[in-house]
């Protein structure tokens, strides 16, 4: 059975990733002090392990599944993110947006349908149903604004649709959950209300 160490920690780490002074992590950190949240970390398969795992546990994951099973490397879990998005985005008719803190101008070749620099200068991505028609979409996404260190989606409910790229910046964006790449990339946190599905 996989776990969360204890709460205070998964607090801890979420707010290091959330310091970034830019609007989704504003948005993230609003939502996460205004709500009575869940934590729930999303790991590979990794067999009979039964261990806790923190946030920073970067690199161990691998190391375990090779110590106790002999294989290597670890799903990436990136797969499992896409389908989970593009599910919410299909059933719900939510939008996803991700933090793409090292995103450039030069990066936005390729993603025109969903990507753009804001006025405060941030990469910005994002996907609904009106941008977004596949998983595969949604991994060119992910993996785009992925890093070790930092990544960051805000799933949210908005009253009109996403109409302009200032728009997510708005009161009418109503997030739902918050995403978190947590052990170096190779797992996530979802963070949602208590008692939400």
């Amino acid at each position: 059975m996989l776990n969360i160490e204890d709460e205070n920690n998964v607090k801890n780490y979420i707010d290091e990733v959330l310091s970034f002074n830019n609007t989704i992590c504003k948005q993230a950190k609003l939502f996460i002090s205004s709500n009575d949240v869940s934590y729930n970390m999303e790991l590979p398969v990794l067999g009979n392990i039964d261990r806790t795992f923190t946030p920073r546990d970067g690199g161990k994951i691998k190391k375990e599944i090779t110590n106790s099973k002999g294989v290597s490397p670890v799903k990436d879990m990136s797969h499992w993110l896409a389908h989970y998005l593009y599910k919410k985005i299909i059933e719900l008719d939510v939008i996803c947006i991700f933090d793409d803190v090292m995103g450039t101008e030069g990066d936005l070749v390729g993603f025109e349908k969903t990507s753009f620099i804001n006025k405060h200068e941030e990469m910005v991505h994002i996907a609904c149903k009106k941008n977004i028609s596949s998983k595969n979409e949604l991994m060119k996404l992910i993996f785009a604004s992925k890093v070790s260190w930092h990544f960051v989606c805000v799933i949210a409910y908005t009253d009109k649709g996403f109409t302009t790229p200032e728009y997510y910046e708005t009161d009418s964006l109503k997030v739902k959950e918050v995403v978190i790449g947590a052990c170096d990339g190779e797992a996530f946190i979802v963070v949602k209300k208590l008692y939400e599905k």
